[in-house]
């Protein structure tokens, strides 16, 4: 199912990760938005005239925020220190 993305409020900013915006999401309390074409997905949070927007391709790696620094190893286990 293809979605239309929101309508910019006036200013949008590209964020480098998801993880970002999820962080961004967490502070603000605001729901992240997805709309897709393809195999591209673009993800959007409005935060009064603000929309931070990251786009994904289906193709790209998850890239690891320093907060997901101490999560699993890339073979799924749980690293100990």
């Amino acid at each position: 199912m293809e979605t239309e993305p929101p309508a910019a409020a006036g200013e949008t900013i590209e964020v480098r990760t998801f993880a970002d915006l999820a962080r961004l999401s967490e502070r603000t309390g605001r729901m992240i938005l997805h709309a897709e074409d393809g195999r591209q997905h673009d993800f959007y949070l409005q935060d009064g005239d603000m929309t931070y927007h990251v786009r994904l391709e289906d193709s790209d790696p998850p890239v690891a925020s320093e907060d997901s620094a101490d999560g699993p190893s890339p073979d799924g286990s749980a690293e100990t220190p």
